[in-house]
């Protein structure tokens, strides 16, 4: 594994922290307004993978981390991304489509949301953060819940080989019902 690959693996393991900022609080409040704001702008494909991160760093990074002193360590782990997308650096020459993988190299790691992957396909998929009431949030309506359930299927179903259903403690409802399901699929063969 090389040095960009870990450095794209602590970023995003670094997102999935910084997303789980409380909800209603003013700082989490105004770094998900602007992580909304970058990525309606932030959008363009050409864009040069080091001037893609400095925009989101501006927009929405800088503030998660001087709000949340406990995201030193994802701090720094964006920074060595940065310092890495410098120009004549190891990714360097990376644009945000080829860095989101939109070639599809088969050598790379392709990160999408649920919401972007429909009509998508992969070789398998990685769905981590898939905790008992995170995914579906215990706070959800009925409504709320069918969209997740939704969303949980459609990520299931971009896998063209594997998909791995990731939890650290106790599983989501989701990945208990998928669980079951295996279960008496293997029972009934």
């Amino acid at each position: 594994m090389g040095e960009s690959d870990i450095t794209v693996a602590a970023l995003t393991r670094s997102l999935f922290r910084i997303l789980r900022l409380p909800r209603r609080e003013a700082p989490a409040l105004a770094v998900q307004l602007g992580l909304a704001r970058f990525l309606v702008k932030g959008k363009k494909p050409a864009m040069a993978l080091r001037t893609w991160l400095a925009g989101m760093e501006k927009c929405f990074l800088k503030q998660a981390f001087d709000a949340d002193p406990t995201l030193s360590e994802e701090a720094a782990q964006f920074r060595a991304l940065r310092g890495l997308s410098a120009h004549g650096k190891a990714l360097g020459h990376l644009t945000v489509s080829t860095f989101s993988n939109h070639g599809r190299d088969p050598g790379r790691l392709f990160l999408t949301t649920l919401y972007s992957a429909k009509g998508l396909e992969c070789n398998a998929v990685i769905m981590p953060g898939l905790e008992h009431g995170q995914v579906p949030r215990a706070d959800n309506n009925a409504e709320q819940q069918a969209e997740a359930r939704r969303l949980f299927y459609v990520g299931l179903t971009r896998a063209r080989h594997q998909v791995h259903l990731m939890y650290a403690t106790t599983p989501s409802v989701f990945v208990e019902a998928v669980q079951d399901s295996l279960g008496e699929a293997g029972e009934s063969a």
